[in-house]
């Protein structure tokens, strides 16, 4: 086991219940059990999240609350949320991202609803990848290979973590987000391919 493999675990460790609460938070709120406002604001809440993530610097000052309401009308009318398609929307929608090409951005909020699809993609992630197109659908072939060439080193680390994952995991049985292993695997790919960009 390398170093990078280590921080890779550290981070998932420290910041796996975060993670999980920004999720359950999202899917809470879009479910219609959360008020907009408290949603908005709350500690784990959206702006929290976008300050969080690092994907604040991509949309205008104080439109988190647009923001948040055009990711659900597209969620609510799109029977595949998909990455590619979250960016045109953004950017014929709203001039809130500037007509930026935000895939960080779509990747990261979509990740909030579909955490067992959707892993995060950044400046980082490419870096690692050796990617120079800013494109998930690129990233998500690339992160296959990634996986299939290291997958017996991403099974023994999560292994090696395997007891604090479920006790933190214990916390969200109420929340039904699908398979945890997929969540947690999916989790620390993501951590791997961060630190691996450094």
């Amino acid at each position: 086991m390398e170093i990078k493999h280590i921080k890779a675990i550290g981070s998932l460790i420290a910041e796996y219940h975060s993670d999980l609460t920004f999720i359950s938070k999202f899917q809470k709120y879009k479910n219609e059990q959360r008020n907009y406002k408290t949603y908005l604001n709350e500690a784990h809440g959206f702006q929290k999240f976008v300050n969080a993530f690092r994907i604040a610097r991509n949309f205008e000052k104080g439109k988190a609350g647009i923001l948040l309401e055009l990711t659900i009308k597209y969620i609510e009318g799109t029977k595949n949320p998909d990455v590619m398609n979250f960016v045109k929307f953004l950017q014929n929608n709203t001039s809130i991202t500037r007509g930026k090409n935000t895939v960080s951005l779509a990747s990261k909020i979509l990740f909030l609803n579909s955490p067992i699809e959707i892993v995060p993609f950044d400046r980082q992630v490419m870096k690692s990848l050796g990617m120079r197109e800013n494109d998930y659908s690129i990233f998500i072939k690339k992160k296959e290979v990634f996986i299939k060439q290291n997958n017996e080193v991403i099974q023994n680390c999560i292994k090696e973590a395997n007891l604090l994952l479920n006790k933190i995991e214990k916390g969200f049985e109420k929340d039904k987000f699908g398979d945890m292993n997929i969540i947690r695997e999916n989790r620390f790919i993501d951590k791997l391919l961060w630190v691996s960009g450094k």
